[in-house]
């Protein structure tokens, strides 16, 4: 069952991320989410390498399993649900 429960959870993580990579993609036309995700909206290339920061973390989301850091994170965030 606890793998079922991280596995829900990776995924909340991975549509943040998805979230993130698509507001700085548009930060032209949404730029208080650009902002939020740390992106200067008038710096093309501070939102490209934001962008491909974003990637990388989520390439390490979408297989955690493999990854010790990632996987206490879920379990400290499981507990405390």
């Amino acid at each position: 069952m606890e793998a079922e429960e991280l596995a829900a959870l990776a995924t909340k993580h991975q549509r943040e991320i998805n979230e993130k990579i698509r507001a700085v993609r548009g930060s032209a036309s949404r730029p208080t989410l650009a902002a939020q995700a740390g992106v200067v909206v008038n710096d093309p290339e501070s939102a490209l390498d934001h962008v491909s920061s974003c990637q990388s973390e989520r390439q390490r989301w979408q297989k955690w399993w493999l990854h010790d850091d990632l996987k206490e994170i879920l379990r400290v965030e499981n507990s405390a649900n």
